[in-house]
């Protein structure tokens, strides 16, 4: 189970408040919680498990103490840290109704479990499914669509897919590295939306063939668009060109004797648990996709040739 807490703090602007507040990392680390901060956004992560009520106490009692540190250096650094916008999500598998951990204490503040959290963008839900930020995704897109169909036929192709590609597909391919592993049911409320914005710059009828239209298009599926950014950042992660909590999760296959399979440009793919949830991690996924690769990718020096490769490779996938 994953305990995550996200921090309001004030802002000085992007560079100078990130320079600013850099001691708190230290701070945190000092308490064996993990972290990511971007801007005035500040999450906290910390794991225990939902079946041990002592293991629970002793995560609330460590967040709380972790978040008190926070506070009272913020207080010393004329910083204020605004309890009533912390929000608390607790990550639990589906078949647990209730989270274990009820609340934890932010100054006077009683923070309880939220059902979904906003995360720089993206709708993170208390089960991972990610059926909210879909959701999120196609009420957005759809109203774009809408709107730009009503001026339509006063564009040039070349400029309603201009529009569409700022309004519509941005939102379709922003952060959906996350969508690894979804079901298919999720994953065809976001290939409509695609349809829809292909069937407006074309002027094609819904009812017809639509795949035809994406590949004159040369836009790759939903799903391969999603396989196309995991191995984007794999490729980064090994070419050091991704951070560094990325690269961790990143190692490169080493036999234990002198076999064909160390000179593949493999990746070690760990064990994992839960299938619904360990093939879509991406310590899991990134190397299932990336060991399926032909040897010619991987070799990639450049990332703009791998770009072009991969992409040509799963075009050639989705279409022929």
């Amino acid at each position: 189970m994953e305990l995550i807490t996200k921090l309001k703090g004030s802002v000085l602007g992007p560079i100078l408040f990130t320079m600013y507040i850099s001691p708190l990392g230290d701070l945190v680390r000092q308490r064996n919680v993990s972290y990511h901060m971007y801007a005035d956004d500040t999450q906290l992560y910390l794991s225990f498990r939902s079946n041990d009520h002592e293991n629970i106490e002793v995560a609330k009692s460590s967040i709380e103490q972790c978040i008190f540190v926070i506070k009272k250096w913020m207080a010393s650094n004329f910083l204020k840290l605004n309890d009533d916008k912390t929000e608390l999500l607790v990550v639990h598998p589906k078949h647990i109704e209730t989270p274990s951990l009820r609340s934890i204490a932010v100054g006077d503040e009683v923070i309880n479990p939220s059902e979904c959290a906003r995360n720089i963008g993206v709708m993170l839900d208390q089960n991972l499914n990610m059926e909210q930020q879909i959701t999120t995704i196609c009420k957005s897109a759809f109203l774009h669509i809408r709107n730009i169909r009503k001026v339509r036929n006063d564009l040039p192709q070349h400029a309603a897919e201009t529009v569409v590609n700022a309004l519509v597909t941005s939102r379709l391919y922003n952060c959906n590295a996350l969508l690894l592993g979804l079901p298919k049911n999720l994953l065809q409320k976001l290939q409509y939306v695609q349809n829809s914005a292909a069937c407006l710059i074309t002027g094609t009828n819904k009812r017809d063939h639509i795949r035809p239209v994406l590949k004159k298009l040369h836009w790759l599926p939903i799903d391969n668009r999603i396989v196309f950014k995991i191995l984007l950042l794999t490729f980064k992660a090994r070419a050091k060109l991704a951070p560094q909590y990325i690269q961790d999760l990143s190692n490169d296959y080493t036999p234990q004797r002198n076999l064909c399979s160390g000179l593949k440009c493999l990746l070690e793919t760990p064990n994992y648990n839960l299938e619904s949830y360990g093939k879509r991690a991406f310590s899991v996924g990134a190397p299932c996709l990336w060991n399926s690769l032909p040897m010619k990718l991987k070799i990639s020096r450049l990332i703009d040739i791998f770009k072009k490769k991969l992409k040509t490779y799963l075009f050639k996938h989705s279409y022929f």
